[in-house]
């Protein structure tokens, strides 16, 4: 019996919608707990935050588990530091959610030196593998398994697709209306559609709204001024999670052109499989293990502009073009039904310390290429438990008076934040946030964002010319 121990990841209600990262680990919390999964597993949860502040409880909960399972976000180097400071023995899976993301690069930085055998990286594609090795050489000697938990539990029963009028085309965005998902582009090619057939496609946007020029409003008027139209575009706010199948199924084709810097899946492609929807996707990080050749837009990327992994951007265009001659001649590719990166057996391989059950696979061209052509700078190496650790002490003193406004130092903490910052705009993005939620760590992209600042780790990266 393999004695395991995680954190049971709630988000904070007040999050506006909750990222595929939120879910991801609310899955494990059902996959690794309720459901009790595996005979050979006996899991436990521990409360994360805790065996940061009480260095004896976190002896008593760690000292008897063979396991831990980090799931909680970009924090796996405190893990790392508690096992080697109390002189523990537990393996330790941590995992990686995004890709060229701060908070997630600077968790690997600092777990290097703290590596054990046994210990393993969860992945969520073969892309976010590769990458993670080409930035990351020391990971080369260390279990990489591919896993997301993505329907990994019961897939919910799908209800008959609501009917729509005959003759009109619904196009579909679900998640964040950003830039770095390129949700502008839709709108382009909305009005695209339109300008050869006026009034047979339209447009349906859920999500919240994350840049400034994905405004609804905005959106709206910017179609009605170009069509004359004012029913081609429609807004709806962030639903719940098991809405989404339903919303699924209402849409003629789910766009998904998304050149975000930290794409390393589209889970919400694995849910349009499961939903049989049509999908038309740009050709950026895994969406090429998750779609057949036919789903895939060429995109453009955007050589020689260095961006810092602080913020999300995208990254390059789709071919509009392209997705315009699809939809017009009516072909509808769909994403493959049941891929394999949501077997439980991967994440049970990682917590037993055992080599990875899926084979290593060729990555697609295009990923393969992005790869190759980019370079960075800011990538700091600890190498030694004695360069990291120190780091990772005053990482911890500022998690523990931030996290969930508990340190009785909290608003002088954030001033100092505004001191230090190196990007005071999203530091005061995050200090409204921090007014109007938890200011917890379940807010991904808050406190793990703001403490690079804090450990002055602050990655630039661009693409090379092709």
């Amino acid at each position: 019996m393999i004695r395991v121990s995680l954190h049971c990841f709630d988000s904070d209600p007040a999050l506006p919608q909750r990222d595929g990262v939120n879910l991801a680990h609310a899955e494990i919390n059902r996959l690794l707990g309720s459901q009790q999964p595996h005979p050979g597993l006996d899991v436990g949860f521990h409360d994360f935050p805790r065996l940061l502040r009480d260095e004896d409880y976190a002896a008593r909960t760690l000292a008897p588990v063979d396991c831990v399972v980090c799931n909680v976000g970009p924090h796996a180097h405190y893990y790392h530091a508690l096992r080697d400071r109390l002189g523990l023995g537990f393996r330790i899976v941590r995992d990686i959610k995004t890709a060229l993301w701060s908070g997630y690069l600077l968790q690997e930085s600092l777990c290097e030196p703290f590596l054990r055998p046994g210990d393993a990286l969860l992945a969520t594609s073969e892309y976010s593998r590769a990458l993670s090795l080409q930035l990351f050489p020391h990971l080369r000697a260390e279990f990489i398994h591919l896993f997301e938990p993505v329907l990994a539990a019961d897939a919910p029963a799908l209800a008959a697709g609501q009917r729509r009028p005959e003759g009109v085309v619904t196009l579909g965005h679900l998640g964040r209306l950003s830039e770095d998902k390129n949700f502008p582009q839709k709108v382009d090619l909305l009005l695209e559609l339109n300008r050869t057939e006026p009034g047979r496609y339209r447009l349906l946007a859920v999500g919240a709204v994350h840049s400034p020029s994905c405004d609804p409003a905005a959106v709206a008027r910017q179609v009605q001024a170009q069509t004359g139209r004012d029913d081609l575009f429609s807004y709806q706010p962030p639903v719940e999670h098991d809405r989404v199948f339903a919303l699924m199924r209402q849409l003629d084709y789910f766009l998904f052109f998304s050149t975000s810097n930290l794409e390393v899946l589209g889970r919400v492609l694995v849910e349009a499989g499961h939903a049989g929807t049509a999908v038309l996707a740009s050709r950026h990080a895994a969406a090429p293990e998750l779609l057949p050749e036919a789903a895939l837009l060429e995109v453009r990327y955007r050589a020689g502009e260095p961006f810092y992994s602080h913020f999300d951007r995208p990254l390059g265009e789709v071919d509009i073009e392209a997705a315009a001659a699809v939809i017009r001649e009516g072909r509808r590719p769909l994403a493959l039904p049941a891929p394999a990166i949501n077997r439980r057996a991967s994440l049970f391989a990682a917590i037993a310390g055992e080599p990875p059950v899926l084979p290593r696979r060729t990555l697609d061209s295009a990923p393969a290429a992005f790869i190759e052509r980019l370079r960075w700078e800011g990538l700091p190496r600890y190498a030694t438990p004695a360069q990291a650790t120190p780091v990772i002490a005053e990482l911890q003193q500022w998690f523990n008076s931030l996290n969930a406004k508990a340190g009785p130092d909290f608003d002088s903490r954030l001033h100092e934040l505004e001191r230090i910052s190196r990007f005071p705009e999203r530091t005061q993005r995050f200090l409204a946030s921090a007014r109007r939620t938890r200011c917890d760590f379940t807010n991904l992209g808050g406190i793990d964002i703001e403490l690079c600042n804090v450990a002055g780790y602050h990655p630039c990266f661009e693409l090379a010319r092709a």
